[in-house]
């Protein structure tokens, strides 16, 4: 059991808080402070794990608010991984009443090798514009699942709910071949696979001049099962919001959300 409350993480010069295979956490009611153009001052990431809960958090940096990973990425075992192999496994983690300002976003992954299942978000306001802030493509700011090229895996029961975005780079995205420059990870014939992933109740504006929404899945291994529920976004300017997408299979959107189509 692994409990973090009451205390103030002010400008580490590498990741905040790294919670490795831990059971039954639980984070809450405390504050991360980074300089916005600061790289890799993530937040709070979970590798591997169960049971575990961060809430009531305020977190200014300048890379992932969160991320969720597997263990075992590295390793020969998690190459072809089972779904139910612990050694290859990540996620079971519930994230709510946060504050992200000015980061990366509220991550899945990259994923290289292995499984993450079983996460929620709820309640959550995410903001960017910041000076100094590094957000890009490669780096939204808001809800994404991301993974390397040449990748295996599956990336599964995914929950983004109740969230607000103030001027985030890209609020929702799924990026099939995430690689940032320098990109060091060879290109490949594989991909992790996106399914059954859920955005609802998701509300506010982006920075681009357009693009609100991006599913840029893999050709090798296409999304499958995405959901798109009561969802209201605009882009820059109060301009309407666009929603790319390529190699989806299966894209289920309610009429009343905005975007409501791939353009």
């Amino acid at each position: 059991n692994v409990e973090i409350t009451g205390v103030t993480f002010k400008d580490a010069p590498n990741h905040n808080i790294e919670m490795d295979s831990c059971v039954t956490s639980r984070l809450h009611d405390f504050v991360i402070t980074a300089p916005y153009i600061s790289p890799n001052t993530d937040g709070v990431n979970f590798y591997g794990g169960f049971d575990s809960v961060m809430e009531n958090v305020v977190i200014d940096n300048g890379d992932d608010c969160v991320s969720v990973v597997p263990i075992g990425e590295y390793s020969d075992v998690c190459a072809h991984p089972e779904l139910e192999d612990i050694r290859c496994s990540g996620g079971h983690v519930v994230f709510r009443n946060l504050t992200c300002n000015g980061g990366h976003g509220l991550s899945i992954g990259g994923i290289r090798h292995g499984n993450v299942r079983n996460v929620t978000f709820d309640n959550i306001l995410a903001t960017g514009g910041q000076k100094g802030s590094t957000q890009d493509e490669a780096a939204g700011g808001g809800c994404r699942v991301k993974s390397y090229p040449n990748s295996t895996g599956v990336v599964s029961d995914i929950s983004y709910n109740n969230i607000e975005f103030q001027g985030v780079y890209l609020p929702i995205q799924l990026l099939g071949h995430y690689c940032p420059w320098p990109c060091n990870t060879p290109d490949g014939e594989s991909a992790a696979l996106f399914t059954n992933i859920k955005f609802n109740n998701i509300r506010g504006y982006g920075k681009q001049r357009n693009t609100v929404v991006e599913f840029k899945c893999s050709e090798y291994e296409h999304c499958t099962d995405i959901v798109i529920q009561d969802v209201s976004l605009k882009a820059r300017d109060d301009a309407e919001g666009h929603m790319t997408c390529e190699n989806i299979d299966s894209l289920e959107i309610d009429v009343d959300s905005l975007p409501n189509k791939c353009s």
